[in-house]
């Protein structure tokens, strides 16, 4: 059984780019997706962890600032451009910024990648579509498991990607966005798991909203008709949002 830190959750998941090369045009919805070294984005994520403390169950609620920059553009060994994320942290915004991953992104004509912790995936798909499907985890293992509050769990169990919706206009924060793409990433449930994962970028900047909704309980019958914060016992709910870039 293979386990991976909750932390690579919390960056939760890619950038984009704004460099292209001569065959990419802006039609298929690379914009969507823009890569350019120097720029970066500042997210607040707020997450609730459930843990099974003895007893009962402990909802551990928390506030986070993430920072990713665009630091430097190399060629992999297929020739493929590169892009290195720094990953940066804090916890108000008046604390100086923790550097505490690098991880990568890239593209190409049909897939955006991106790599954390040597967990990769393909968060958004070319040309940009309503109805589109694909299998973001085609690099991951479904049934891999990760430890959240120190209870393994299956996150990535159900997914199947497809974008609802694109270039709408949406109020996302202090921000308008002429054109927002959202993409269901996981939308299952049943007595005893939810999986909910939903991305939403906008054109121009990227990543601007991502939501996740991972839990699990044992509790059915007496629990029916409770929403799933309430009789949740483990996993997690992220809601993670853009406040800044340049």
């Amino acid at each position: 059984m293979k386990y991976l830190p909750v932390l690579l959750l919390f960056s939760l998941f890619w950038l984009g780019c704004k460099e292209q090369k001569d065959d990419f045009t802006f039609e298929n919805g690379f914009e969507y997706f823009p890569l350019e070294v120097g720029k970066y984005k500042i997210y607040q994520v707020d997450s609730v962890i459930y843990d099974p403390a003895s007893g009962g169950i402990s909802r551990d609620s928390s506030r986070t600032f993430i920072r990713e920059t665009l630091i430097e553009k190399f060629s992999d060994d297929a020739g493929a451009e590169v892009f290195k994320i720094e990953h940066a942290q804090r916890t108000t915004p008046a604390d100086p910024w923790i550097i505490t991953n690098i991880w990568t992104t890239s593209r190409d004509e049909s897939r955006a990648y991106r790599t954390e912790e040597n967990l990769k995936s393909v968060p958004l798909v070319f040309p940009v579509q309503a109805r589109k499907r694909w299998n973001s985890l085609v690099f991951t293992d479904p049934a891999l498991q990760v430890e959240i509050a120190g209870e393994p769990i299956e996150i990535f169990k159900g997914w199947s990607s497809e974008i609802e919706s694109a270039d709408q206009a949406e109020k996302i924060g202090d921000f308008d966005f002429e054109k927002v793409t959202t993409v269901i990433h996981a939308d299952e449930e049943n007595l005893i798991e939810l999986r909910y994962v939903i991305e939403k970028y906008a054109k121009g900047f990227g990543l601007v909203f991502k939501e996740m909704k991972i839990l699990d309980t044992q509790c059915i019958g007496p629990c029916e008709g409770q929403p799933w914060e309430e009789k949740a016992e483990k996993g997690f709910i992220l809601r993670q949002f853009l406040i800044e870039s340049n």
